[in-house]
């Protein structure tokens, strides 16, 4: 009998496109039940994040086209966004709610680790998302002892992106993927 897990969606939203630079500007994830593809009742975790750098002056157009996507989407200028932005907690605190969110949703609530923890699922994720949470977890020190990240494991990880392409490449109607 293979355990249950459940699956973590997980999305960020950032202020840049250099998945080695920028910073998480938005939080995103639900679960879905493993054994049911049904999502959680109240299994749903959102926060802005306010950047490290958002004080610097140059900040805006050090980020400016994805700052301005971001307020094309919203409908706001970019000083509104950007005061959303420092008004929003702190990197860490958002991160330390992220992974308490995460621990309730191990298949296993005592020994926890990369191995009982929910499948994490994105899209575009190998690309943009789990480099963006490897990156995290080294800096607020979630990594195991081999100083790679601890939170999620890799073998039970999955990027839609990568499914969808298989399914959909062939057909000459589709013109994105978006």
């Amino acid at each position: 009998i293979m355990n249950k897990k459940d699956y973590l969606i997980l999305d960020f939203e950032s202020d840049d496109l250099d998945t080695n630079t920028l910073s998480p500007i938005q939080f995103g994830a639900l679960i879905v039940d493993g054994s049911k593809l049904e999502i959680v009742p109240n299994s749903e975790f959102y926060s802005w994040s306010r950047p490290d750098n958002i004080d610097n002056p140059n900040y805006y157009l050090n980020h400016k086209d994805t700052i301005d996507f971001h307020c094309r989407n919203y409908g706001c200028s970019s000083d509104e966004f950007i005061n959303k932005l420092k008004k929003a907690p702190i990197e860490k605190t958002v991160f330390e709610n992220f992974l308490n969110f995460v621990s309730q949703y191990h298949n296993r609530q005592s020994g926890q680790t990369a191995f009982s923890a929910p499948i994490f699922v994105g899209f575009n994720s190998y690309s943009f998302d789990f480099p963006i949470l490897d990156r995290l977890c080294q800096k607020y020190k979630k990594v195991g002892k081999d100083d790679k990240q601890s939170l999620y494991s890799p073998r039970d990880s999955m990027d839609i992106l990568k499914i969808i392409t298989l399914w959909f490449d062939p057909l000459e109607d589709i013109t994105s993927y978006k």
